[in-house]
C-alpha cells in the first residue's frame, strides 16, 4: 500500500512538473524547437529532479537515473518512466559518484561529510567580519555536494544554486574581479555602476541574493535537525523549513511539488547515516555546529542587502 501511494505521489508530481516545464516555462531555454531527443531528456531531469528513482527506456533501452540522466539513440524512440523504489545499482554508462571533495563513503567507513564544511564556512568570514566571495561561493559549492549526496529530493536548490556558483566565480576571475573580492565590495560596485539593474546578464547582487534564499532554507533545516529527537521524521522538518523559507519565492505548481518531494525523504536515521558514520549524538553535535557556523554568514550578508536595499531584486 506504501509503495502504491509513493507511485501515486511520483507520478502526480511528474506530471505537474511536466506541465510546467512546457507549458509555464521553468527558467530555461524553451524546449519545443531542440528536438524529441531533448524532450526526453529532459522529461528524465523533470523525474530525478523530484527527487524520484526509476529508469528512461530508449530505443527499448533501459537507463538507470538518479543524478544523471542517460540518454542514446539521437532523436529517435519514446520515453517510459517507472515510479519504482528500489534502490539504483551503479551502472557501467556513467559515474555514480558526484562527490569529487565528498567522496569514499566506500572506502572509509567512518568518512563524515560534516565536519570538511563546518571548517570551510568558519573561514568565510574576514577577520574584519567581511564576507569573502570566493570562499563564500567555495563553502556552497560543497554545501551543494552534500545536498546532492543525500537524494535528488533537494535537486530544485542544487540545480540552480550550481549555475549561480558559476555567475559569482565568472565575475570574480574577470578584469573587474578585484570589486567582487567581498560581498560588500561587490554590492557596492553594483551599485554604483548600475549592473545591479542590467537585464542583459545577471548581476553578481541577483544571483548571490538567490544562493542567500536558498542558504536560510539549508539552514533551518540543519538547524531543526540538530535539536530533532528520535520520533523526529525528516520529512516533515523539511517540509516546514521549505514553506517557512524558500515557498516565499517559489511559483504554487513549484511549491507542491517541491512538497511531494520531501516526503520520499528517508528515515531520521538513515538520513543521519548518511551525513556521518558516527554515533548519533556525534552527528546530531556536527549537525547543530554546522548551522551554527553557517549563520553569522547568513546573518552578514543579510545586514548587506539591507543595507543597500537589494532584498527585493528581480
Amino acid at each position: 500500500m506504501k509503495r502504491r501511494l509513493k507511485m501515486v505521489i511520483l507520478v502526480t508530481a511528474v506530471l505537474c512538473l511536466f506541465f510546467l516545464w512546457f507549458g509555464l516555462g521553468s527558467g530555461r531555454p524553451s524546449s519545443r524547437k531542440t528536438g524529441r531527443g531533448n524532450m526526453l531528456q529532459e522529461t528524465a531531469d523533470i523525474i530525478h529532479s523530484l527527487g524520484g528513482k526509476g529508469h528512461v527506456h530508449i530505443n527499448n533501452k533501459q537507463y538507470n537515473i538518479e543524478g544523471h540522466a542517460i540518454m542514446q539513440g539521437g532523436n529517435q524512440g519514446s520515453i517510459k518512466v517507472e515510479a519504482g523504489w528500489h534502490e539504483v545499482k551503479n551502472d557501467s554508462q556513467y559515474d555514480t559518484k558526484q562527490q569529487e571533495g565528498l567522496a569514499g563513503e566506500d572506502d572509509n567507513p567512518k568518512q563524515c561529510y560534516l565536519s570538511p564544511l563546518v571548517n570551510s564556512f568558519k573561514n568565510v568570514m574576514t577577520n574584519n567580519g567581511e564576507v569573502n566571495t570566493t570562499k563564500y561561493a567555495n563553502s556552497q559549492s560543497e554545501l551543494m555536494k552534500l545536498l546532492e549526496m543525500l537524494g535528488t529530493v533537494f535537486s530544485f536548490v542544487t540545480s540552480d544554486a550550481k549555475s549561480k556558483i558559476e555567475i559569482l566565480e565568472a565575475y570574480r576571475a574577470s578584469e573587474q574581479g578585484e570589486h567582487y573580492a567581498t560581498i560588500e565590495s561587490m554590492l557596492q560596485y553594483e551599485k554604483d555602476t548600475g549592473i545591479v539593474l542590467d537585464n542583459k546578464k545577471p548581476s553578481g547582487a541577483r544571483t548571490l541574493l538567490r544562493l542567500h534564499r536558498a542558504l536560510k532554507f539549508i539552514m533551518e533545516f540543519l538547524n531543526r535537525m540538530g535539536k530533532s529527537t528520535s520520533d523526529a521524521k525528516v520529512s516533515t522538518m523539511a517540509y516546514e523549513c521549505y514553506h517557512e523559507t524558500l515557498a516565499n519565492y517559489h511559483v504554487w505548481i513549484v511549491r507542491k511539488a517541491a512538497g511531494m518531494a520531501f516526503y520520499t525523504l528517508p528515515t531520521r536515521k538513515n538520513f543521519l547515516e548518511k551525513l556521518c558514520k558516527e554515533e548519533e549524538d556525534v552527528v546530531l553535535g556536527l549537525v547543530s555546529e554546522l548551522a551554527d557556523t553557517i549563520l553569522p554568514v547568513y546573518e552578514q550578508t543579510e545586514k548587506l542587502y539591507t543595507k543597500f536595499d537589494f532584498h527585493e531584486l528581480p
